[in-house]
């Protein structure tokens, strides 16, 4: 998993975004087990609990922008170490609002054909 270096956080994530942010990096940097079931409830239980959700990007995927809630950033089934977090909110609301910023700052850059390279820069 990769942190943007110019996450866009929403106005209501503002407090929480930093400990959510560090707690990602910490978990991602140890050696987490997705097959210890108890340890992915727990941490699962503790994204629940800030009701985020994540404007992500992947460099795998043909989509170019996910809106992900904490507990399926974390699903077994996603390959993390391919997802840039690009954003954090504390809506789905939020997480399209930011997606509409994103998509502005790339028209403003005229990248409308290099999308995908522009993300990935961002």
């Amino acid at each position: 998993m990769e942190i943007s270096g110019n996450v866009i956080i929403a106005k209501k994530m503002q407090k929480k975004a930093p400990d959510i942010l560090n707690f990602l990096l910490e978990l991602h940097d140890a050696s987490f087990d997705a097959d210890d079931f108890a340890d992915l409830k727990k941490t699962n239980r503790k994204l629940k609990g800030h009701n985020c959700f994540f404007v992500t990007t992947t460099t795998r995927d043909h989509h170019l922008m996910y809106i992900l809630s904490g507990s399926e950033l974390l699903r077994r089934n996603l390959d993390v170490d391919r997802v840039r977090i690009l954003g954090i909110a504390a809506s789905a609301q939020e997480a399209r609002e930011i997606v509409r910023m994103i998509m502005e700052d790339v028209a403003a850059e005229r990248a409308l054909t290099q999308i995908k390279d522009y993300l990935e820069k961002y």
